[in-house]
């Protein structure tokens, strides 16, 4: 009886690992993502398509400030919806609530901007007035599904496949083992009260007799051993490999010795390995992934007094989109970069390192800041995919002169410089848009800015400022530039330490969505200070108020020089 009911359960496992594998592979499996990608994500490249139509038709009116405040919020809108849109479709592929928590902060950032554009919507001409219409028209449908899609993630069938394999397959699994194991115990006590029997008669017998019957005894022993170490052999292999597998230890395969239902169950316990296999082995190519972006960055700091620099990087998931790094310029000036490339994982890291390898080999190549930055964005343009985009910061900092010059492609927050009393005297306002927009912008060079001794820049990604507690609170630049302000005394590593520290400390027990970057350039007070030289070097595209030339450099000498 207990034979024919293992039978039937393993004939049920067996129906029900077909029924979820074909389940698993139908579009309806995760209902979530079907909507994302039937109804969400042609509304969204609507939606993009209509703001980046309004931009271009913004660039061929006459500038003036109302425009400018304009054509702000209209890139501003972009990017917060480009952002939201990311957090949607990691929403759908992995839940979470900090992905839903950006979701609607970046939705609600985009819905401020729309207000600001209808306030002026009186400057539109007639074809951005089209276009402004039906951009809301989409929005308030992308609004809806977005709801929708985070509905269908909270409920129970938002992946079919894993709910059967919970609710059916695992329990009948249990059950064909407890019985399997019952079935094992009951026949090893049968066999040694065979035994014992045998042993009993023989006791009695005499003579040659009882030598024949001892004869026969050992050697009925025998045989029942041998079939109860060929019946229990499998059986506590496939035991001792349940064991393992639950602790995470994915050794070979069990050998399959037979055709019946024990065949079959352990071929179903084999074919459970692979996925394993892969996973652990997806887990080892994204830490070497980590390693190799953590070698881009940084591995000593470069000395030119009176300057002292210190700068750290802390990604939110295996690889990020984050990135500093030092140029050496030679005639006692070096660079200082940061950047950010939207979204998260491993696309922005590639993001970030070809930004890296094209700012350090145009460095090389150009020399100067504006002209650096116009031809990475044309370059990223090229590269970008689904609206993406990288905010970035270069500084150029004079040991000879004591000043700071410096170009930002849309990077907020982008700097602070603070006096020796720890007041903000100076804020680094971006001077174009983010990188990767637009192949046409340029990213003129701000006024130089003389810097005193004891004089402190701060440089930081957005992932500072955003980084929210438990209870929802953001982190916020003041408490940020308040821990600068308390540990200005230290060296500089040791205040991006603090900081970031800091920034942990606030974040406990939350998960980090977002990358952590900042760097740190303290002004040391030297011996003897002499009047600052005029700097002689003269950089054709560093023009507070010019146009930055254009190179004619190619993608290809790029690469070699790279």
């Amino acid at each position: 009886m207990r034979l024919a009911e293992l039978d039937r359960i393993l004939e049920e496992l067996n129906e029900v690992q077909w029924w979820i594998e074909d389940v698993a592979q139908t579009p309806g499996n995760e209902p979530a993502r079907l909507m994302l990608l039937q109804d969400v994500q042609p509304t969204a490249d609507s939606i993009f398509s209509a703001i980046t139509g309004l931009i271009d038709l913004e660039k061929e009116e006459p500038g003036n400030a109302e425009r400018k405040v304009l054509v702000a919020a209209m890139a501003d809108f972009r990017g917060m919806f480009t952002r939201s849109w990311a957090a949607l479709e990691n929403l759908a592929a992995t839940d979470g609530n900090a992905n839903e928590q950006q979701f609607r902060t970046s939705l609600g950032i985009a819905e401020q901007r729309i207000e600001t554009m209808r306030a002026t919507s009186d400057l539109l001409t007639r074809d951005q007035d089209d276009l402004f219409t039906q951009m809301q028209e989409e929005f308030s449908a992308y609004e809806r599904f977005a709801e929708q899609v985070m509905a269908m993630r909270k409920t129970d069938q938002r992946n079919v496949a894993q709910d059967l394999l919970a609710k059916e397959a695992v329990p009948s699994a249990r059950r064909a083992i407890r019985l399997l194991t019952d079935m094992t115990e009951g026949q090893e006590q049968l066999m040694w009260q065979d035994a014992a029997r045998v042993a009993r008669i023989n006791y009695w017998s005499t003579g040659i007799l009882v030598v024949l019957i001892a004869v026969m005894g050992i050697a009925a022993w025998f045989v029942a051993r041998r079939n109860a170490d060929r019946i229990m052999r499998p059986i506590s292999a496939l035991t001792l490999a349940t064991e393992e597998l639950g602790a995470g230890r994915l050794s070979e395969n069990i050998p399959i010795t037979s055709d019946d239902e024990l065949g079959q169950l352990t071929s179903s316990f084999n074919s459970m390995r692979e996925p394993l296999r892969q996973h652990e082995a997806l887990k080892v190519e994204m830490r070497i992934a980590r390693q190799v972006q953590q070698a881009l960055l940084p591995q000593s700091v470069p000395a030119l007094a009176p300057f002292e620099i210190g700068g750290a990087s802390c990604p939110a998931y295996a690889t990020g989109g984050d990135y500093f790094d030092y140029l050496p310029m030679g005639n006692g000036e070096i660079g200082v970069v940061i950047g950010d490339a939207s979204g998260h994982g491993v696309g922005p890291a590639l993001v970030a390192a070809g930004t890296h390898a094209y700012v350090r080999a145009l460095i090389e190549t150009q020399g100067g800041l504006a002209n650096t930055l116009s031809i990475a964005n044309h370059l990223l343009c090229d590269d970008m995919v689904d609206g993406g985009f990288v905010t970035l910061l270069i500084g150029r900092f004079n040991a000879r002169t004591h000043s700071l010059s410096y170009s930002s492609a849309g990077h907020q927050p982008t700097g602070y410089i603070m006096d020796a009393s720890g007041e903000v005297k100076t804020r680094l306002c971006s001077t174009g848009l983010p990188l990767g927009i637009s192949p046409d912008n340029d990213f003129p060079v701000a006024p130089t800015i003389p810097l005193q001794p004891h004089d402190l820049v701060l440089m930081a990604t957005d992932g500072i400022p955003e980084a929210m507690s438990q209870d929802g609170v953001f982190f916020g630049m003041e408490r940020a530039l308040q821990v600068v302000r308390t540990h200005r005394h230290k060296s500089a590593q040791e205040i991006v330490d603090a900081l970031i520290r800091a920034v942990q400390d606030f974040s406990h027990n939350t998960q980090q969505h977002d990358d952590i970057t900042a760097v740190v350039v303290k002004v040391q007070p030297i011996s003897r200070i002499d009047e600052p030289v005029p700097d002689q070097s003269t950089h054709d595209d560093e023009v507070s108020h010019g146009t930055p030339r254009r190179s004619s450099i190619s993608r290809e000498s790029l690469l070699v020089n790279t």
